[in-house]
């Protein structure tokens, strides 16, 4: 039983980067979208 769907556009070795771009570009967006948030601190200073 597969837990991920098969690549749309490949097959055979080209499966795997397919998946590496899809988790890349997933990566680069988190850090750009975490790197665009206000700076924010949970404790203040006395």
């Amino acid at each position: 039983m597969a837990l991920s769907p098969a690549c749309p556009v490949c097959s055979g070795a080209a499966a795997p980067l397919y998946y590496a771009a899809i988790s890349s570009g997933w990566a680069d967006a988190l850090k750009q979208a975490f790197h665009s948030l206000p700076d924010y601190t949970f404790f203040q200073d006395k």
